[in-house]
């Protein structure tokens, strides 16, 4: 005798919630995504965090420090588009390259990024 339309969803759905639970008991951390230090680097606040040994990430310019939006509403000061620091010993010569050009556009006036970029 085939089961009613009720029976059956009643069914997956009690499958469901015990395939939920016992996952969820199963689980004991969250996965690691970077089983290697030096996979990558942990954004905390406004900058990178370097890691402990080997190179860190491409900083600020020092010559034009970065204002947030946070920034300002502490400070007032204008804010600032990002901009990295073209001597980092990390970047290789096309990506230096890409980044001056980058630093230019935004000392120039213009926007560093465009209107339908977002977070």
């Amino acid at each position: 005798m085939p089961l009613s339309r009720f029976a059956l969803f009643a069914s997956v759905a009690v499958l469901a919630c015990s395939m939920s639970g016992s996952a969820v008991e199963g689980a004991s951390a969250p996965p690691d995504f970077a089983p290697n230090p030096s996979v990558g680097w942990v954004a905390f606040a406004p900058s990178f965090i370097a890691p402990a040994t080997g190179p860190g990430p491409v900083k600020d310019d020092p010559a034009h420090p970065r204002i947030s939006n946070d920034d300002q509403r502490a400070t007032g000061a204008q804010p600032t588009f990002p901009m990295g620091d073209p001597n980092s010993p990390l970047l290789q010569p096309w990506a230096r390259e890409s980044l001056r050009k980058h630093n230019e556009l935004v000392l120039s006036g213009k926007p560093a990024f465009p209107p339908q970029a977002s977070c």
